[in-house]
């Protein structure tokens, strides 16, 4: 399978305002093979009023469903046939009700549809993550699975074009159990959500290159494609940041095409 290269600007940023652009959004769609939202800005709330300081704005800032449709990024990416990805919960410590997640997802494929675009696939945020460390009492592997078993069946009964996907982070959990996961809920597509800085303070840096190359290995095996989110860790600019993201890409790229890894000095 090729490489394949997903966008996924960060709620609230310039980023999305400057794709409204026709120009702009047509080497998006060349350069990329999808774009990647998050659920929140395509459900119904109100945009928030101009003037308030970014602590007192929601995640998504004023990327609302309303701006999107004002600035057709929808539509484009439907015109563009670049699919759109949208990353929703699965589940959270804030609810253990499938009907909860699968009600929200719906939500969002109508209004994507409403606004000329659609839905090609949907990522569960960490939902194990959450189960195992964010949940009191903690779920068990069962109990985590038969739920988001559960959200992706329903999901499907009612939209059945959209494929489930799922993140989930390391070093948070294992590379034992992520392996575990990925054979039991065989997602469409699983992405690794690495905290880069973490990982090279609790372990050496083979031990990473090792866990990613079976990480990669396991999915290979259940025939389910493998990414790792990327991130600019210098945020001075938005020059560094691009520029430190590639540095980043680069080293993954290495560490698993090449088999050797060699971090940024300063991450």
């Amino acid at each position: 399978m090729s490489t394949q290269l997903w966008f996924c600007p960060s709620p609230g940023t310039p980023d999305w305002r400057a794709l409204s652009d026709p120009a702009t959004f047509a080497m998006l769609a060349a350069d990329c093979d999808a774009l990647q939202l998050y659920q929140d800005q395509l459900i119904d709330v109100p945009m928030p009023p101009l003037g308030l300081p970014r602590s007192a704005l929601p995640p998504h800032g004023w990327n609302t469903w309303r701006a999107f449709r004002e600035w057709g990024i929808l539509s484009m990416a439907a015109a563009h046939n670049l699919p759109v990805i949208v990353e929703s919960p699965g589940l959270k410590e804030w609810s253990r009700d499938p009907a909860v997640y699968v009600d929200r997802i719906v939500e969002a494929a109508r209004i994507a549809r409403s606004m000329g675009g659609a839905i090609h696939a949907v990522a569960f945020d960490e939902p194990f993550n959450a189960g195992i460390h964010l949940s009191q009492p903690a779920w068990s592997l069962a109990e985590m699975l038969g739920h988001v078993q559960m959200v992706r069946e329903q999901v499907l009964v009612r939209e059945p074009s959209i494929g489930v996907g799922l993140i989930e982070p390391y070093p948070a959990i294992g590379v034992g159990m992520l392996c575990s996961i990925v054979e039991a809920f065989s997602p469409a597509f699983f992405h690794l959500d690495i905290d880069y800085r973490a990982a090279r303070q609790r372990g050496s840096v083979k031990t990473l290159q090792a866990d990613l190359v079976r990480l990669a290995d396991c999915c290979r095996m259940a025939s389910i494609p493998f990414g790792v989110i990327i991130w600019g860790f210098d945020e001075h600019t938005a020059e560094t940041f691009m520029k430190s993201a590639r540095t980043l890409l680069a080293a993954i790229q290495q560490a698993l095409v090449r088999g050797d890894l060699s971090w940024p000095d300063r991450l």
